[in-house]
């Protein structure tokens, strides 16, 4: 009787160990990601895609009291982009003449409304093809989240910083940091399930504020771009 009553709290010990272990195990795999985990994966998920549409906002607000006149200044560039090296940009101009732009390997196409396309091959070089470029350009801001760094989360929103951040003010502000106001540069980011819905970029210089803002869509399922017709072609030298 003396030995079954010392072993008996034991093996209640024992079991209690098991089953506080195995709540830890639960616990740690029902917990909520880590923010900045969260972010970076949807980044790179977003970049690996096949393909996706980006709506490429510009925008220049004047700021109360600022020398600078007028009325705020826009534009939208619609970019399709096809993996590894098939990029399609629209641009609406002032007058609402839509441009576009077509990058497939190496060769470029450009027009102007529904005119006829305008085609250019670039020479062959050791270097990275049109395509490639244009590729490049347009999953740099991607691969910037990929790195972000002190990310707080926002319910689906969040602020970072980014990978590369000056080089990230340069290519999408066009302003060296030291050309802005200290302090006024912020970073966003919005998910939607596993990828990114938008990142954005805002910063003021000089008494107005810059805003870029880049909204994702149609991941993997953007339209197939293909090489206009020979019928589609500009015969004009």
């Amino acid at each position: 009787m003396q030995t079954q009553s010392r072993v008996a709290p034991h093996l209640l010990l024992g079991m209690l160990s098991v089953l506080a272990l195995a709540a830890i195990v639960v616990s740690a795999n029902t917990a909520p990601p880590n923010a900045r985990e969260q972010l970076r994966i949807a980044a790179a998920d977003t970049a690996a895609a096949s393909s996706f549409v980006l709506t490429d906002t510009n925008l220049i607000t004047p700021l109360p009291g600022a020398s600078t006149s007028g009325a705020p200044k826009s534009n939208v560039i619609t970019i399709l982009y096809q993996a590894p090296d098939r990029i399609e940009e629209r641009l609406t101009g002032s007058n609402g003449q839509v441009v576009t732009l077509l990058v497939i390997g190496s060769s470029r196409y450009e027009r102007s409304g529904n005119g006829k396309w305008i085609t250019s091959t670039a020479p062959s070089t050791a270097g990275p093809s049109a395509g490639q470029q244009a590729a490049q350009d347009v999953l740099f801001p991607l691969q910037s989240v990929e790195a972000a760094t002190e990310v707080v989360r926002h319910g689906v929103v969040f602020t970072f910083l980014p990978g590369q951040m000056e080089l990230v003010l340069v290519r999408l502000l066009g302003a060296q940091p030291g050309q802005l106001s200290p302090g006024t540069v912020s970073f966003l980011a919005g998910t939607t399930g596993e990828f990114l819905s938008f990142d954005q970029v805002s910063a003021v210089r000089t008494g107005e504020r810059l805003t870029v803002r880049l909204d994702i869509a149609e991941v993997g399922q953007a339209p197939t771009l293909a090489a206009p017709a020979p019928s589609q072609l500009s015969t004009t030298p």
